[in-house]
């Protein structure tokens, strides 16, 4: 499939459901799942009454719950039936009126006195789509509401959410690229489900951003879905060999670390399929967000730099000092570690580089996956920079 993500101007529409609690006070950011009655707002999930949905190319959202979250005013929010008309009212900061009428492409945005209420400019603006009237409900289009309101939208096919976000948002040291946490949770006889998918938005490559979802998910959906897969033989053995059948697991967790320009983050993924234990494994993105581009370890250091000696010999240290400590617990002669790869996995953390290996890399499974914390200062004679600049 092609990918494709577009500023939402003219391709979301939303409809007005007026039951049920909204946010009380404006966020600045938000996002939608079509299919989905999660939404998440400044980070946290919370539930709708309405699904939204994907029809003829275009994203239909609650309106009530996104003009909630830009700040309208839940009580003066709603449509006349006789007259067809739909209105949104902002106040505070942003005092005014936005009126729609089914079957028109005019939006008309009244400007209005913070004191007496009167109507010191209005606006009216053409849309590129009427308002429709559907199952007594207004659909609205949304890229108009939300630019009235002061916001941006975004539409990214692949991670398949909309975005909603303040412009302000945008000035943040990443550049208002940001993280949220996409919920999938379900037990059954055969599985126990626990998915936490993080979702990039905000990154001025698109691409790189669509990219970077869709592996993540499409790596939790292939892990669900070997396991589904795998657990009807293993029913099988249990009923022929006699013994009991527990369900499998899968969890999948997140964290996200900021340096600098620098987002970095770690998605950890842990599976049991029957065993003793269960097997784990983590994959690390390195994101510079003033340049739009993923970072590797290579990235990070000047040219004529032999880091990876250099790494190796700190990390032998580390490793040296926890075994005579007492500490560590490593394999010893070929089965210890050797040296990074050149694109090693890593990530950024409270002033530091992480170098990480996975469980049994260079370490039984009781060591979990090991990582050595290198300090950034340490190595910035060796530092591109362009890598040095980010991390200001």
């Amino acid at each position: 499939m092609k990918k494709l993500v577009v500023s939402i101007i003219g391709a979301m529409i939303l409809f007005v459901t007026l039951s049920g609690s909204v946010l009380a006070s404006p966020v600045e950011k938000v996002v939608f799942y079509p299919g989905d009655n999660k939404y998440i707002a400044n980070g946290s999930e919370l539930t709708m009454d309405a699904v939204p949905f994907v029809a003829g190319g275009r994203a239909y959202v609650p309106v009530r719950f996104l003009a909630g979250a830009l700040g309208a005013e839940d009580n003066l929010t709603g449509w006349d039936t006789s007259k067809g008309t739909v209105s949104i009212a902002l106040r505070g900061d942003k005092n005014m009126d936005i009126t729609l009428q089914a079957g028109s492409r005019q939006l008309v945005i009244n400007y209005l006195n913070g004191q007496a209420g009167e109507v010191l400019n209005k606006k009216a603006v053409s849309m590129d789509v009427t308002p429709v009237l559907r199952d007594g409900r207004i659909y609205l289009p949304a890229r108009w509401i939300a630019e009235a309101c002061g916001f941006a939208v975004e539409w990214d096919i692949d991670a398949r959410s909309v975005l909603v976000y303040a412009s302000g948002t945008k000035e943040s040291p990443t550049g208002g690229v940001s993280v949220d946490t996409r919920e999938i949770k379900s037990t059954t006889d055969q599985l126990k489900l626990s998915m936490e998918i993080p979702v990039i938005s905000g990154m001025s490559n698109k691409a790189l951003q669509e990219q970077i979802n869709k592996e993540i998910m499409d790596k939790a959906l292939q892990a669900r879905g070997e396991l589904e897969t795998n657990y009807k033989e293993y029913a099988a053995n249990a009923e022929k060999f006699d013994f009991p059948a527990h369900p499998f697991e899968l969890y999948i967790t997140h964290e996200v670390y900021t340096s600098g320009s620098i987002l970095s983050l770690v998605v950890e993924t842990y599976q049991y399929s029957g065993g003793a234990h269960g097997i784990a494994w983590r994959d690390y993105y390195n994101l510079d967000t003033k340049n739009g581009r993923q970072l590797s370890l290579q990235d990070l250091f000047k040219d004529d730099v032999d880091y990876v000696s250099i790494l190796n010999g700190q990390i032998d240290k580390q490793i040296a000092d926890q075994l005579n400590s007492g500490q560590g617990m490593y394999f010893e002669g070929d089965m210890g570690f050797q040296s990074i790869l050149e694109n090693h996995p890593f990530y950024l953390k409270d002033d530091h580089i992480v170098i990480c290996f996975g469980q049994y890399e260079i370490a039984p499974y009781a060591a979990g996956m090991p990582e050595f914390q290198l300090p950034l200062d340490s190595l910035s004679r060796y530092w591109r920079e362009d890598f040095g600049a980010l991390l200001q």
